[in-house]
């Protein structure tokens, strides 16, 4: 079946992330982005069971519209391949998940949007970890420089392929609403503490 194939093939890439964490292949750049991770459907919120206490309420700037769960980040490659993902909160905010990340991440220049400005204190606590922050320029910041805005524009499309891909095969918001045991959420954190 076409379902099982596009399955297999998310399970693939999955075991490649694994394997290249666990062999800590030498990449020298990633790109970190984050994406809302809904429980279920906004109208079945407050009767959903599994995850009462756990799953918060946000706002998601990029798609217009409120949703009740978690957020995702991930660390992609510049193979396109999930190097590092974190399940939080949703109303973290994206340099807690970076800064989460930290102790499993090697020496790296990680590309993000605006969401992973950091503060001079941060930006030198992450230094200290061997990892350089390039993050798109807010408005009323100092531009970056020119080749890190093109870097960023090339690569930024593997993370959003990363999220589109995660979405499509896995299905991830009927497999939050069934059970909390079954999600790939919880196992995605268990793999984290390993």
């Amino acid at each position: 079946d076409e379902e099982r194939r596009v399955s297999l093939r998310a399970l693939a890439q999955i075991v490649v992330a694994w394997i290249l964490r666990e062999l800590d292949v030498d990449e020298k750049e990633g790109i970190i982005d984050s994406a809302p991770l809904k429980v279920c459907h906004n109208i079945r919120a407050n009767h959903n069971p599994h995850w009462k206490g756990q799953a918060v309420w946000r706002y998601c700037a990029s798609k217009d519209e409120y949703f009740w769960g978690f957020k995702t980040h991930l660390i992609v490659t510049n193979n396109g391949l999930v190097k590092h993902w974190l399940v939080m909160p949703a109303n973290h905010h994206d340099v807690i998940g970076l800064k989460t990340l930290v102790p499993f991440l090697p020496k790296l220049r990680i590309f993000g949007d605006k969401g992973y400005n950091l503060r001079k204190k941060d930006r030198a606590q992450l230094l200290d970890h061997g990892i350089e922050v390039v993050a798109a320029a807010k408005s009323n910041m100092k531009p970056l420089p020119l080749a890190d805005q093109l870097r960023l524009k090339e690569i930024r499309f593997l993370v959003e392929q990363a999220f589109s891909t995660m979405d499509r095969v896995m299905v991830l918001e009927k497999t939050l609403a069934i059970s909390s045991t079954m999600a790939w959420g919880s196992a995605w954190n268990r793999s984290q503490r390993n």
